[in-house]
């Protein structure tokens, strides 16, 4: 879906938060192709680790990038989203964050953007 999307959000947002939505997309394919292995720290956990990292990173900053050339609430709302996602990534890298409780409250806040923009791109009209 993220990759469908990612040119409606690039008319909304601008071509940086449509680029981090594609590779947003394209991490999560990967991600999901190469699941955590029965092997831990195997070649395939890697490959796992490296997808969702890249996808995690992206779709922090796709609130930030998105707020760029955006004034008042929108930008507020964009940074502050961002801000979330992105301390909620900080949160998981300590070798102690076992629960998926800050990764998931990240995922939220970056998809609570994302909704709100691409219900914005279907509200304009000549959508």
């Amino acid at each position: 879906g993220a990759l469908v999307a990612a040119p409606a959000l690039g008319r909304r947002a601008g071509r940086p938060a449509a680029v981090a939505l594609a590779v947003v997309g394209v991490a999560t394919l990967g991600a999901a192709l190469w699941p955590l292995g029965v092997v831990r720290g195997g070649r395939q956990d890697m490959l796992h680790l490296a997808f969702g990292a890249t996808g995690y990173v992206s779709l922090s900053l796709l609130p930030l990038l998105g707020g760029l050339g955006r004034g008042g609430r929108e930008r507020l709302a964009s940074y502050a989203l961002g801000a979330v996602t992105s301390a909620c990534l900080l949160g998981t890298v300590p070798a102690e964050a076992v629960s998926g409780g800050l990764q998931r409250t990240g995922f939220a806040a970056a998809h609570l953007w994302l909704l709100a923009e691409l219900w914005g791109v279907l509200r304009r009209p000549g959508r």
